[in-house]
């Protein structure tokens, strides 16, 4: 695929291809407008989901914890 960094529209569409539920009605709703290079759409995808990666943390931190 690194020989392919540079073709955006390819990368874009593997990764949508790559989408399931959610995640694929998010891409879905998408202002094509507004996404035109996989910087555009990774940018897009890590604002919609970072909070995903908090929530996960927090958790496993949270299954860990001994009762008291």
């Amino acid at each position: 695929m690194t020989g392919y960094v540079n073709n955006n529209q390819l990368i874009i569409y593997c990764f949508q291809d790559s989408l399931i539920g959610s995640a694929a009605k998010w891409y879905n709703q998408l202002s094509r407008a507004k996404i035109n290079t996989w910087k555009d759409l990774a940018q897009a995808f890590m604002n919609q989901y970072s909070n995903v990666i908090d929530m996960t943390s927090d958790r496993i931190t949270l299954q860990n914890m001994e009762k008291q």
